[in-house]
């Protein structure tokens, strides 16, 4: 997954707060947030399991960068 797509992924999650935000009443139904996963896979023309690790991926890779950043200040 190129730069592009990656970027396409993070601002359709963004714009999709069910999927990250917990104090979001819809979080806790796993369905919509099928359903959304499903929209955000239509729209980037990707495997829906594929941009689900690769979003995990970028999630923790940014908390890890941020974490060791955090540390040395």
């Amino acid at each position: 997954m190129g730069f592009l797509k990656q970027e396409q992924l993070i601002m359709e999650v963004e714009s999709h707060c069910i999927l990250y935000d917990k104090s979001n009443p819809d979080h806790k139904y796993k369905n919509k947030i099928q359903n959304v996963w499903k929209e955000i896979s239509y729209v980037l023309g990707e495997d829906e399991e594929f941009l689900k690790k690769k979003w995990r991926n970028l999630r923790d890779t940014f908390h890890a960068k941020h974490r060791e950043c955090m540390l040395q200040s």
